[in-house]
C-alpha cells in the first residue's frame, strides 16, 4: 500500500482518507480492514472521526501495532532513497490475504 500511495500522491509520512480509500480500491484489498489503511496514514483524531467507515473496530494503537507486525520493511533502499517508514508497506500484507 505505502508504495502504491507514493507513486500515486509523492511522497508523505501522512495521506488523505480519500486517498487511503482510493488505494483499497485500487489495489482491491478488503475493505473491512481500511482502518488499519488509516491507522497506519492518519493522526489519531483523524482515524477516530472515521470509525463509522470501519467495519471491524480497531483501536488506533492496536491498528497501528498490528500493521507494524506484519510489515515486510525494505532492508536496502532503491534509488538513492532512504528506507521505508515500516508502517508504510504492511498493508502490502493485506492486499496479499
Amino acid at each position: 500500500m505505502g508504495p502504491w500511495l507514493q507513486r500515486s500522491f509523492g511522497r508523505s509520512d501522512r495521506y488523505a482518507a480519500g486517498q487511503i480509500r482510493a488505494t483499497v480500491t485500487a489495489l482491491k484489498l478488503d475493505r473491512d480492514f481500511i482502518g488499519l489503511g488509516f491507522a497506519a496514514f492518519l493522526r489519531q483524531e483523524e482515524f477516530e472521526a472515521l470509525r463509522t467507515e470501519m467495519t471491524v473496530p480497531f483501536g488506533y494503537d492496536d491498528a497501528r501495532a498490528l500493521f507494524a507486525r506484519f510489515v515486510r520493511p525494505r532492508l536496502f533502499p532503491t534509488s538513492g532513497e532512504g528506507a521505508e517508514n515500516g508502517y508504510a508497506t504492511a498493508v502490502e500484507l493485506w492486499a496479499a490475504g
